[in-house]
């Protein structure tokens, strides 16, 4: 199976657990407590798209470095707003 397939149906998996998460399909947990791995799992969606379908994986190493700081800095930025947020 080509590697394209492969990270597709892993979007597609990955679509319906977050998807499922944010329904709260998942009864054991308030929506609060899913938020942070349905942020996660949507940032591990833009990081496969990056490398696989944008070809980041094969570009510079310097894009691709820049790449992944962003990643880095986006999600913990995002997940930090959101923890010192969710104190109330």
């Amino acid at each position: 199976m080509k590697t394209n397939t492969v990270v597709f149906v892993l979007l597609l998996l990955l679509t319906c657990l977050s998807f499922a998460a944010a329904q709260g399909a998942v009864s054991a947990f308030s929506r609060r407590d899913l938020a942070v791995p349905v942020i996660v799992i949507a940032f591990m969606k833009v990081r496969l798209v990056g490398l696989h379908f944008m070809e980041i994986r094969a570009a510079p190493r310097v894009l691709r470095l820049g790449f992944e700081i962003w990643m880095i800095a986006i999600g913990s930025t995002l997940l930090t707003l959101f923890f010192s947020g969710s104190q109330r």
